[in-house]
């Protein structure tokens, strides 16, 4: 994989992040995981980030060194879609919607966006979405 490649699948991963699709605990599962499969070396902030109790404890330099390298490559909807995958998680509900997305509206994008729940399940194999439709 390329840095190129990492940085991009890096901007999923923040994205799925700032979503609330995943936690922050699956975000540092994320990087273990690109450690045991890849034969290359991680860009040295995942090891900051790895070294953080919680997501709010990573330092302001590196969150805007992460933030320059995210591309910010999705449609609004694509992005909703992954509001759906949090809600299909459980980490929003009716007793606590998404302030940014109903849950309906959610779900519908991530239905007419499948391509986004496939690119969840590849770059999060070890998650299983807890909830089904």
């Amino acid at each position: 994989m390329k840095d190129k490649d990492i940085f991009k699948e890096f901007d999923f991963v923040m994205s799925a992040k700032y979503a609330g699709a995943i936690t922050f605990e699956d975000l540092k599962e994320w990087i273990y995981f690109k450690l045991k499969i890849n034969d290359y070396e991680l860009p040295t902030f995942m090891f900051e980030i790895l070294e953080a109790e919680k997501f709010y404890d990573i330092p302001t330099e590196l969150t805007r060194l992460i933030l320059n390298h995210c591309q910010g490559e999705f449609t609004q909807t694509e992005h909703r879609a992954l509001y759906g995958i949090a809600y299909k998680r459980g980490f929003y509900s009716k007793e606590n919607p998404c302030e940014l997305c109903t849950e309906k509206t959610a779900l519908k994008n991530l239905e007419k966006n499948p391509h986004i729940l496939e690119r969840f399940k590849q770059t999060f194999p070890f998650i299983k979405l807890e909830r089904t439709e």
